[in-house]
């Protein structure tokens, strides 16, 4: 986990002056004010929005705070280890899985992030992705000021 975080943190950039069409699967930081707190799935898939600094495009910033994470971003913005070092697509997933698992065990539960982060700044590095307009980011460090 360490090498994977270690890693995304060296290739983050700074999510203001990227072009949103070119961001999935890259490594990204972003600073910015939490705008909204959103829980569903009865608390297990929440995230919050972000409005970072010196952006000044039209895209919507999610950022997921699990404890059910969607997609394979991390594990596609890493090189610590590729599709050549499993057997099967079946194993490559449960990678994915089981880094999903790591950041939320180890980045976003001990934080117990609520809806109190309303109006807070925060500084985040993780994965992206893009789907039109919202960008959805999976951390795997997050800064609360």
């Amino acid at each position: 986990w360490e090498s994977v975080v270690s890693e995304i943190t060296a290739n983050a950039q700074d999510i203001a002056g990227m072009d949103v069409a070119a961001l999935s699967g890259t490594a990204v930081s972003l600073k910015g004010t939490v705008s909204e707190y959103v829980s569903k799935a009865g608390g297990k898939k929440n995230s919050i929005t972000v409005v970072p600094e010196g952006y000044s495009g039209d895209a919507v910033f999610s950022v997921q705070l699990g404890s059910i994470y969607s997609g394979t971003d991390v594990r596609d913005a890493q090189t610590v280890k590729g599709f050549a070092d499993f057997t099967n697509q079946t194993e490559w997933s449960q990678y994915a899985k089981a880094l999903n698992s790591q950041l939320d065990e180890l980045v976003v539960a001990p934080l117990a992030i609520d809806e109190s982060i309303q109006g807070k700044t925060v500084q985040i590095v993780g994965a992206a992705s893009a789907s039109g307009k919202e960008v959805t980011i999976t951390p795997v460090a997050i800064t609360i000021e």
